[in-house]
């Protein structure tokens, strides 16, 4: 049940990451802008080509937010400040950058772990090891002496 719920939850961050992927490379070909409604407050969320920028506003503003300036995809060039976390609020709205590789750092950590969890117990199951604590079981029958799981319970789990 708990490697269901782990791999369930693999599975989900694996797609979320394909999909900020997506995001990320339509980001340099286009902008894209959601404009809503979050707790009752204003939202915007705006794609740039390194970042996710969102605009948290009190109220709906009369002009437009920086954002809604168009300079195009140089308006954030590729440089170290634009890779890293922003936050400022000017009492009016919050304003949030958040680069492309955080998200993505996060979530990768899940799939990573399911895939090398898999590996090492491929491994050890293939050098005559258990795979769950990793010792020698060339010497046992039946089951194994370190974790108590029988042998035949092993090569049907794999």
């Amino acid at each position: 049940m708990k490697r269901r719920l782990l791999n369930l939850l693999a599975a989900v961050s694996l797609a979320l990451c394909v999909a900020m992927i997506a995001v990320y490379i339509r980001a340099y070909a286009h902008r894209d802008e959601l404009h809503t409604s979050i707790f009752r407050h204003d939202c915007l969320i705006a794609t740039f080509p390194h970042h996710l920028h969102v605009i948290l506003a009190d109220r709906a503003a009369i002009c437009g937010y920086p954002t809604s300036i168009t300079y195009g995809l140089m308006q954030y060039p590729a440089r170290s400040k634009y890779f890293q976390p922003r936050y400022s609020n000017t009492g009016g709205y919050s304003e949030i950058s958040i680069p492309f590789w955080l998200p993505f750092f996060f979530l990768s950590c899940a799939p990573l772990w399911v895939v090398g969890r898999a590996f090492r117990r491929l491994r050890r199951s293939g050098a005559g090891l258990c795979p769950e604590c990793g010792y020698d079981l060339r010497a046992s029958k039946d089951r194994c002496p370190e974790c108590g799981k029988a042998i035949g319970e092993m090569r049907n789990d794999q």
